[in-house]
């Protein structure tokens, strides 16, 4: 059976599902390394393995099974304290995780013919799970059970007990699976009591596969053939019923909830590690006779059937037995096992409490299309939009001679809907937040790997990763985050023996930090390493021709660090397969300062480490803006990046050398003129009257402007095929319906010269 014969649906649910634990997986197990008899840290792993195993079994993916289930037998030697899971161990188990990871890349393409995993590494792990008894046995139905004939029994009534020896593992978790048996059987028995409904059969018969499925992953789990057969039946007779006919369907319904009970029994007594087993080829039989749309004639059931009667009918004694009697403890006792009404009154009731609370959760959370959010997020943007041009017609008729009550109506209803507007934008940007965790869970992996190459010892810290941001946010983080690490791991942090010269410990320390700072979201990479040596970078910058020996000297230590953020440039005595060709950090400045308009900072102290700070802000979409006339055009500013805006007088503007600059309060910026920057024609060219201070990555500049309009909130609209030159990131439309051009900062930046300036100046001081 190949994938593409599953309901493209179940396949996405198994995508999107166990990719997340694959997502996890991965942290968990770089974590495991440094606390290798967490108990419940290896219970965790185990089952999110164990999960991914069982799905990919019932979509008949046989390589993924394959890697699945040899890692997961590693980890269950493990957690039965057979091996530790050491850093040879480690590397077998993440080897794994990336042959997973290539074949969830596969399925998400549409290729069903998965990458088989190594040979070498499935044997290699299978002498890991080989570690204990227990271990190596897993594969085998019934090794579950004894085979003692004392620990067997034989009863009237055809059924029998079985003594099992579970181990450990199993044991540790044979509560909470067994209570997810019964939360899948107690759904599969309500769905079948709907199936009698032609109109809701659709979407009954959905629920009744979602929740086979379930049950079929967890029963897996116990690898008990008895159970695992009943499980199975179920699960194949579900996914058929949509083919079958109401004479059919009334005669499978009964026998299905007939299979539910004696799973329900049989799982009950698990706990006491006792299996109950019943001749069921005769019901077995009959359902896949039904299957075929074949009807016994010696066994049609009458219309009020259910389970009890079904069982009865098809030669199993099920319910009827006293009450007096119960379950012995060891099997060899005398005594029967007991299936009385009020027990099994008792398990409902448990199953009803735990089915009640396992539904409350999943209603708290529910996953939508991210085009849907897109979509909605488009629409509070137009939202925006109007709000504001509504805004801006309610000041012009407040300027009219119109009725002032009418007028006070106005500007109550304006209120109220730029009240609502901004809850509603608030609320749909809440909907695309995610926590930074899903990017920062990655890294420790990464960190391990590089400080195996470079034979570095580095020890990741985390701090933050619950902080939330929009999703666009956290794509376009992604790989500067990884540039980033990978400098302060093979450049940043010395080896060992480098670090214990200096003083140091033998592991060095990076930190990962993030927060909200305001409106903004701030991450730190920090670390204990070498430092930035500003002479080597000031002299690579004087190689290159970025800088003049003369400038140099004047410039501070952040704009010197800034250089090693020029495309090409690196300090790297030798390229190695991590880093070295300068080909990474332009990349970083280019996806944090143009694609999500925020700000990298750099700081550093020679022989104590560095420590590189972003920040942007939690959505790109819309933001607040100062809106500025520019001549006869109008143009928005970021208002993160405004510092003041001033109306100098003539003695606060002049020139050092050619170039022009401002004095606000001690302090000289770098002027320019807008109407400069964006070429207006010398005829339609105005005075302009206003300075705006605008500052980005630790440097000022001041912008003249012709006029300042005001403050709007603005949605950023892409210039997606237009051929725009100067300092342009986007467009947005205004109050009164124009579009408006947004500055582009960081380009803005490069119209000014800074250095020349701050030489210059330092002279004339």
């Amino acid at each position: 059976m190949s994938t593409h014969e599953f309901d493209p649906e179940i396949l996405q649910d198994f995508i999107t599902e166990s990719g997340e634990l694959l997502e996890q997986l991965e942290g968990d197990l770089v974590h495991l390394e440094s606390t290798p008899e967490d108990p419940d840290l290896l219970n965790q792993i185990f089952r999110a393995l164990h999960t991914i195993k069982g799905s990919a079994s019932f979509l008949a993916m046989t390589n993924l099974v394959e890697i699945a289930h040899v890692a997961e037998g590693a980890l269950n030697t493990a957690r039965n304290g057979d091996i530790v899971i050491g850093s040879a161990e480690m590397d077998l188990l993440l080897a794994a995780i990336d042959v997973l990871k290539i074949q969830f890349d596969e399925i998400t393409s549409g290729i069903t013919d998965l990458t088989k995993a190594d040979s070498q590494l499935i044997e290699s792990l299978s002498v890991l799970a080989d570690g204990s008894a227990s271990a190596a046995d897993t594969n085998k139905p019934c090794a579950t059970a004894t085979d003692s004939d004392a620990d067997v029994q034989q009863h009237p009534d055809g059924r029998t007990i079985l003594q099992l020896s579970l181990d450990s593992s199993k044991l540790d978790l044979i509560d909470l699976l067994t209570s997810d048996i019964g939360d899948s059987l107690k759904q599969i028995q309500s769905n079948l009591d709907q199936l009698e409904n032609p109109e809701t059969r659709e979407s009954t018969i959905d629920a009744l596969v979602e929740a086979s499925e379930e049950l079929i992953k967890t029963v897996d789990f116990f690898d008990i053939s008895e159970i695992m057969i009943l499980a199975s039946q179920l699960g194949l007779a579900v996914g058929k019923l949509d083919s079958l006919s109401d004479e059919i369907i009334h005669q499978l319904s009964p026998r299905l909830a007939g299979l539910c009970l004696l799973l329900a029994e049989q799982t009950s007594h698990l706990e006491q590690q006792i299996l109950i087993s019943w001749d069921t080829s005769t019901i077995l039989d009959r359902i896949n006779q039904l299957l075929e749309g074949n009807i016994h004639e010696d066994a049609v059931l009458d219309v009020h059937a259910d389970g009890f009667a079904a069982l009865h009918t098809d030669g199993i004694k099920f319910g009827d037995l006293p009450e007096t009697q119960s379950i012995p403890t060891n099997p060899t006792e005398s005594a029967l096992p007991s299936i009385e009404a009020p027990a099994q009154a008792q398990t409902s009731d448990a199953s009803n409490t735990i089915k009640r609370t396992a539904i409350g959760q999943i209603e708290q959370t529910i996953r939508v299309e991210v085009g849907r959010l897109e979509s909605l997020m488009n629409l509070v943007g137009e939202l925006v939009l109007q709000k504001n041009r509504i805004g801006a017609i309610a000041e012009d008729i407040e300027k009219s001679n119109v009725d002032s009550e009418l007028i006070e109506q106005i500007s109550a209803t304006t209120g109220t809907l730029d009240r609502v507007t901004g809850d509603i934008q608030m609320a749909v940007m809440r909907t695309r937040m995610q926590p930074l965790e899903k990017l920062f869970g990655k890294y420790p992996r990464l960190i391990r790997d590089l400080a195996s190459k470079t034979e570095k010892k580095i020890n990741l810290v985390i701090e933050g990763a619950d902080t939330e941001v929009d999703k666009s946010v956290i794509e376009e983080l992604g790989d500067p985050l990884v540039h980033l690490l990978r400098n302060s791991g093979d450049h940043g942090i010395e080896k060992p023996e480098d670090r214990i010269k200096a003083g140091k410990d033998e592991t060095g320390t990076i930190k990962l930090i993030a927060g909200h700072a305001g409106s903004h979201v701030r991450v730190q990479i920090i670390d204990d390493g070498k430092g930035l040596d500003r002479e080597v970078i000031g002299a690579k910058a004087i190689e290159r021709g970025l800088v003049t020996e003369e400038q140099l000297s004047t410039m501070p230590d952040e704009e010197v660090f800034r250089f090693i953020l020029e495309a090409g440039f690196s300090t790297a005595a030798q390229v190695s397969d991590l880093s070295g060709r300068g080909v990474g950090m332009d990349v970083v400045r280019t996806n944090i300062e143009s694609k999500l308009k925020g700000e990298l900072s750099i700081e550093s102290e020679t022989g104590k480490g560095t420590t590189l700070t972003i920040t942007i802000p939690l959505t790109v979409a819309i933001m607040p803006a100062m809106m500025v006339a520019v001549a006869d055009e109008v143009f928005a500013i970021p208002l993160s990046n405004i510092t003041e805006i001033v109306r100098p007088e003539e003695n606060q503007i002049s020139e050092i050398g050619s170039d022009p600059v401002i004095h606000l309060r001690g302090q000289v910026y770098p002027l320019i003129s807008a109407q400069e920057v964006f070429d207006t024609p010398e005829s339609e060219r105005t005075s302009e009257s206003f300075v705006v201070v605008i500052s980005h990555n630790q440097r000022m500049i001041g912008v003249r402007v012709s006029s300042v309009i005001g403050q709007q909130e603005i949605v950023i609209k892409p210039l997606d095929g237009v051929q725009r030159e100067g300092p342009v990131s986007g467009a947005t439309i205004r109050n009164d319906g124009s579009v408006s051009l947004i500055w582009d900062i960081t380009k803005l930046m490069q119209y000014t010269k800074p250095t020349s300036l701050k030489r210059d100046y330092a002279a004339t001081v």
